[in-house]
């Protein structure tokens, strides 16, 4: 249930940051090392008729923002062959290193290593076209920050 966030008003990784017209690419499955809610990721083709996503890759563009399933706490990530859903377009809370501050509305948002979102050009791996932040932030834990990503192409 990734409206969870909107209904209760807390910010998880995956998670809706509002009620706007979201597309989400379901029934996907995993290829390689696992992914984690809240980052970004690559999508690696069609694999016996499912569409493989992986973890971001600068040599492949990002294609969206893997969304929290029903397994709400993914410590380990959602490992290789198991189902996953990506966010393709709308708003979503993203994984961003805690040492960054909050990016502004509308700055482009920049991808680092592992499928993390950065606002800082020395981090930078790829701006994907049509990805802004929300100006939505978030601190997380001590070392992660939650930042509202609207991916609106």
């Amino acid at each position: 249930m990734i409206d969870y966030g909107v209904i209760s008003g807390c910010a998880n990784p995956g998670y809706l940051v509002d009620s706007t017209i979201s597309v989400i690419n379901g029934g996907g499955v995993v290829y390689g090392d696992a992914v984690f809610p809240g980052f970004a990721v690559s999508h690696y083709g069609i694999i016996d008729g499912c569409h493989t996503y992986g973890q971001f890759d600068g040599d492949r563009a990002a294609c969206g923002i893997v969304i929290a399933g029903n397994e709400i706490c993914v410590d380990d990530g959602i490992p290789n062959g198991e189902s996953l859903s990506v966010l393709v377009k709308g708003r979503v809370w993203a994984v961003m290193l805690s040492d960054e501050g909050a990016p502004r509305e509308g700055d482009s948002v920049m991808i680092s290593d592992g499928g993390l979102i950065t606002s800082l050009s020395e981090r930078f791996i790829q701006a994907p076209r049509g990805w802004v932040f929300t100006g939505d932030y978030e601190k997380f834990s001590h070392d992660l920050s939650l930042v509202g990503v609207w991916i609106t192409q």
